[in-house]
């Protein structure tokens, strides 16, 4: 009898362990069913921002990767997000951006980045937004950023560089800080460019992409809704006054006029040139004296106002003409001639002669 029950026990056992093998089998079948049929199914065709299809991830292929949504956002008249990260900062007790707390940082390097990796774009991040709601804004990113100290602030900053891989030097650096305020030095700036490293190229270049796209106004600078200066775009500059160095153009802004001339140069001479006909200098009025025009040209004329009278180096050449009468319309000091006289206004709308003899 005790022989008996021994048998039966390990029996019992031993079927236990029987069934809890087969078991154990038919679940790891099913799991590789199921992770077959998972691989086996055809990611979703989506459309990338330029139009492109391109193929979703499947779950199998999430390892690693931080996947928020989809969702949807049904808040009504409030703000919702489909992912917020809030966080308060205490200070790391020391200033600069090599120190600073984040509520959000992005790191990412493409594999072998000294060595040389595979082809292929690399973005930080990728903002994709489409809005089709009437009389609805829509912005890819919207920053609000706030200081209560003196110190520098900005909506955005952001730097480009071109690294020597063999040097370990930078080559070329471009930074760009939008919506400066630095209220420690009472510099107040829409946008700041600057040249880092390198000899850059242009600081701001507009342009246009295609031949039917262009700018009405590449430059437009508005108070009070008035357009104070702009720069259409053809090119055409138009504003209430121009200075460029010594020159002034509209320095009278009732009358218009153009100014020339350095004022902090007691002993300057100011001189306009005008190069026509193909030759440099053709003609040049320079104010060489104090109260004193005199234009020079290049072929050898010269022609001198002063206080003293009106000079030249050659002849002085009246055209001729005959007055009707000795009332005819004139003004004091007008000169006229002709064959036989030579005729000078005395008076407004009085005329004298004096007979010309050949010698």
């Amino acid at each position: 009898m005790t022989e008996l029950l021994k048998i039966t026990f390990l029996s019992a056992i031993l079927l236990a362990l029987v069934l809890r093998a087969a078991a154990q089998t038919s679940t790891s079948e099913q799991t590789r069913d199921a992770s077959a049929q998972t691989a086996a199914v055809s990611p979703q065709e989506t459309a990338n921002q330029s139009g492109e299809s391109q193929q979703d991830l499947t779950p199998g292929q999430w390892k690693g990767r931080l996947i928020v949504g989809p969702l949807n956002l049904n808040c009504i008249n409030k703000p919702c997000s489909a992912a917020s990260v809030t966080a308060t900062a205490r200070g790391s007790g020391v200033n600069g951006p090599l120190t600073a707390q984040t509520g959000m940082t992005i790191n990412m390097s493409k594999d072998n980045w000294w060595t040389g990796g595979k082809v292929g774009e690399v973005d930080g991040l990728s903002v994709l937004v489409r809005q089709n709601g009437p009389h609805s804004d829509s912005s890819g990113i919207l920053v609000n950023v706030q200081n209560q100290g003196h110190g520098f602030l900005s909506a955005t900053e952001f730097a480009s560089s071109i690294v020597d891989p063999v040097k370990n030097v930078l080559t070329y650096g471009i930074d760009v800080q939008e919506g400066v305020l630095d209220h420690l030095n009472g510099d107040y700036i829409g946008a700041v460019y600057s040249a880092d490293y390198g000899a850059l190229a242009t600081g701001i270049q507009i342009q246009n992409s295609s031949p039917s796209a262009s700018w009405q106004y590449v430059i437009k600078y508005l108070k009070n809704g008035d357009a104070i200066f702009t720069v259409d775009g053809l090119g055409n500059i138009v504003g209430s006054s121009l200075y460029l160095g010594g020159v002034e153009l509209n320095g009278d802004t009732t009358n218009g006029s153009g100014d020339v001339g350095n004022l902090a140069n007691n002993s300057a001479t100011p001189y306009v040139d005008l190069n026509g006909f193909g030759t440099q200098n053709d003609v040049r009025m320079i104010n060489d004296a104090n109260g004193q025009l005199t234009i020079n040209t290049a072929t050898g004329g010269n022609l001198q106002v002063n206080a003293n009278g009106i000079f030249t180096a050659e002849s002085f050449h009246v055209n001729l003409a005959t007055p009707p009468s000795s009332s005819s319309p004139c003004v004091a000091g007008q000169i006229g001639a002709d064959a036989n006289y030579i005729y000078i206004c005395v008076a407004a709308n009085h005329w004298k002669r004096s007979a010309l003899s050949s010698f």
